[in-house]
């Protein structure tokens, strides 16, 4: 068996490796070129998501204290559609879809298979009497105006992006750089995220003579 003489240490080899890398600045890139790149900076919602209370349910969105009685349809309501700029008045009920804007007024929803509506006029179920908030998705219930959406680091795969895109849209997005040096003659790629902070996870690869490490990210090496 042929000898390859001493091998060093795993931990001073990685910690050469290390010792070698200088961060580099970080770029953009839209969004469908950003797939298995690493985020450099944290993405902020620039908005409140949903952007207004929004009903969950297909059905009708009215006061929970009118439910008792007889109310009148006065509004229609789709998803997409902007909040009503009339509120309902007590009595009132709209007819709602799912994701459609609860106008002002209401304070609940009830599913449209636990009423009864005959023209213009609706009945709520007794059995299903409802509770203020119910149906109800609040704005900025899933993400705040302002909060993290993404850290910085983050390893951008297809769920990451296509939230991103669909949540707030796709500007370009801005990425780390793999740092790219020589060790004992052998070129070494090291996806070394810009501001120093190892990746948290690595696949470690011997190069051929031995003695040189390559840390990769899912051992896909790209240079940019």
């Amino acid at each position: 068996m042929k000898s390859h003489g001493s091998l060093t240490p795993l931990a001073d080899a990685l910690a050469a490796v290390r010792a070698r890398c200088r961060p580099l600045p970080a770029e953009e890139a839209a969004l469908s070129d950003a797939a298995d790149r690493i985020l450099a900076a944290p993405v902020v919602a620039p908005r409140d998501l949903p952007a207004a209370d929004i009903s969950m349910m297909d059905g009708f969105a009215l006061r929970a204290q009118d439910a008792a009685g007889t109310v009148r349809v006065t509004l229609e309501i789709a998803a997409g559609d902007r909040p009503p700029s009339r509120p309902l008045q007590s009595g009132e009920a709209a007819r709602i879809f799912t994701g459609a804007p609860i106008p002002g007024g209401a304070d609940c929803v009830v599913m449209q298979e636990h009423c009864v509506r005959e023209g213009d006029r609706l009945r709520v179920d007794p059995a299903f009497a409802p509770k203020p908030g119910q149906h109800i998705r609040r704005r900025g219930e899933e993400m705040a105006a302002g909060a993290e959406v993404l850290a910085a680091g983050v390893l951008l795969r297809p769920a990451e992006l296509g939230g991103r895109e669909k949540s707030f849209g796709g500007g370009p997005a801005p990425l780390g750089r793999i740092q790219e040096f020589t060790w004992e003659g052998e070129v070494v790629w090291d996806y070394t995220f810009f501001n120093d902070k190892q990746l948290p996870h690595h696949d470690i690869c011997k190069m051929p003579n031995g003695n040189v490490l390559m840390i990769v990210w899912e051992k896909k090496a790209r240079k940019d």
